[in-house]
């Protein structure tokens, strides 16, 4: 049986500052950068944990100062199969 972990008001609102704070560093490289590329793993209202590829940059003639596009790709079946591949190739090099 899994176990459920309760966090108190204090935690979760730390947690919800820590990831405000990373979205705002990554904006901050992207106008720097003009580019910024990471994964990130979000939990969706199910309580599954899901990976993203996440591709921010500075959209070209806006008329507004560093206005950022942002595209998510969900590649957590992409991140499951490497772990897989991942396993059978640690089990091939074992056994030889």
């Amino acid at each position: 049986m899994k176990k459920t972990e309760i966090k108190s008001e204090a935690e979760i609102t730390l947690d919800q500052t820590a990831a405000q704070l990373k979205i705002i560093t990554a904006d901050k490289r992207t106008v720097q950068v003009g580019y910024e590329s990471t994964e990130e793993s979000i939990v969706h209202p199910d309580g599954k944990i899901h990976k993203y590829e996440i591709h921010k940059f500075i959209l070209p003639e806006s008329n507004e100062e560093n206005r950022i596009g942002e595209i998510a790709i969900d590649i957590t079946d992409r991140k499951r199969m490497e772990e897989v591949v991942n396993r059978a190739n640690k089990e091939l090099a074992f056994q030889y």
